[in-house]
């Protein structure tokens, strides 16, 4: 619910007066708004008084979780994210947000990404004390990085390679080892 209208709604609950007297304090374009909702409450019949704003919170409380549950769903592609995506997305992340992006839930891709961190970032980010709940920061923290990993190039597999799971280390040092022979 916009600022203007929850200030209607609680416009609405008050006496004549009063509710003169606040608009008179608003800025001529948010009066104009605000004056649009007052009728709009109006003309649906809300009786004014402290039930109709209760009402309002219990409704804007309802939408807000539905919300909620419409974007931890839209970030379900960070779940089918690569882990090449992922590295490149959190390559320049500060640890304590690396660390709270992992502390969310169980990633598939969570436990390769640690492995191909290197050793000092790896133990930095194991070492962030506990976290604090902030929902917001969280789903800001996902919404964000989907946007990215939908920006990302889409990455086409080389024609007749198919692995289903990368090299090893130790086979990929080899094998840019042997080109330079």
């Amino acid at each position: 619910m916009s600022g203007h209208r929850r200030t209607a709604v609680v416009l609405h609950g008050l006496q004549a007066q009063d509710r003169q007297w606040m608009l008179a304090e608003l800025p001529g374009a948010d009066q104009a708004i605000v004056r649009s909702h007052l009728a709009e409450l109006e003309a649906l019949g809300f009786q004014p008084g402290p039930d109709v704003l209760a009402a309002v919170q219990d409704l804007a409380a309802s939408v807000a979780m539905t919300a909620d549950a419409a974007v931890v769903s839209d970030v379900s592609g960070l779940q089918h994210a690569t882990l090449q995506q992922m590295q490149t997305l959190l390559q320049d992340e500060p640890a304590a947000l690396v660390a709270r992006l992992l502390a969310l839930q169980n990633w598939p891709w969570q436990e390769a990404l640690l492995a191909a961190l290197p050793a000092p970032q790896r133990q930095r980010i194991r070492m962030q004390q506990p976290m604090q709940p902030a929902p917001a920061l969280d789903t800001w923290l996902q919404e964000n990085l989907q946007s990215r990993l939908q920006a990302l190039p889409r990455q086409e597999p080389l024609e007749g390679v198919r692995r289903s799971k990368p090299l090893p280390w130790w086979q990929t040092v080899w094998g840019a080892l042997s080109w330079k022979r």
